[in-house]
């Protein structure tokens, strides 16, 4: 029960997380972007929530659980090469 509560917390304070950060970066330079903006990070979010309930519904077990492992080591994968081309590009002089 405590591992399930924790997951939930950590899930929950990721969410308010991101909310925070994209209130920040619209209100700034779009003052009215960020209703447009919140609005389709739901659909996602629920889309997403969708097509997940599917696919495990119908799938092992075994293939759940490398999914959900792998998903996350990609994302990371990817940021670390945005991340290092990035750097590459300004002490290039390139932008």
């Amino acid at each position: 029960m405590t591992a399930i509560l924790g997951s939930t917390l950590l899930v929950m304070a990721g969410h308010f997380t991101v909310y925070t950060y994209i209130g920040a970066m619209t209100s700034e330079a779009f003052p009215r972007a960020l209703t447009v903006t919140l609005s389709a990070r739901g659909v996602g979010v629920l889309a997403g929530n969708v097509a997940a309930g599917h696919l495990v519904d119908r799938r092992s077990q075994e293939w759940t659980a490398v999914t959900l492992l792998g998903l996350p080591a990609a994302g990371l994968a990817l940021l670390a090469t945005a991340l290092t081309s990035r750097r590459d590009g300004v002490r290039s002089g390139r932008v």
